[in-house]
């Protein structure tokens, strides 16, 4: 149980770090994203308190990741990338094409916007896997 919280830990943080590298760079590629979410009131300032739980998100999803990596990790083969990659892209065909399509279809958001959120999916679950990989040798 100590092994798995600290590597679903270590692997929210990478998650965590990724996210942080991503949101600017998302920004400079669209410039109007960064609008769009301010002027948008289905978000919260980041002056609210609550938006801290934002970034217990990835450590959230990495310890979930590290107890889904436990019970299936027999089922990948090959090198560490190779197992990362297929633990990402599972993820991402079970949980990011599918947030994908009801958040496009649910809210009146930007597409841009929500294609970012897909792409960071994607990429969350291709590093997670590669970290989970890596530390379960």
């Amino acid at each position: 149980m100590k092994k798995l919280i600290r590597t679903g830990l270590l692997t929210g943080i990478a998650m965590l770090v990724v996210n942080v590298l991503l949101n600017p760079l998302f920004n400079a590629i669209f410039p109007n994203l960064q609008t769009a979410y301010e002027t948008n009131p289905v978000f919260r300032p980041w002056e609210d308190p609550i938006m801290m739980l934002f970034f217990a998100y990835p450590i959230v999803l990495g310890l979930v990741f590290a107890w889904i990596w436990d019970k299936s990790k027999t089922l990948f083969a090959g090198s560490d990338l190779k197992k990362g990659l297929n633990f990402g892209l599972i993820f991402f065909f079970v949980s990011g094409l599918p947030g994908f399509i009801i958040n496009y279809s649910s809210f009146k958001l930007p597409l841009v916007m929500i294609l970012t959120w897909t792409i960071m999916s994607l990429v969350n679950g291709i590093v997670g896997g590669i970290v989970l990989a890596k530390l379960n040798k």
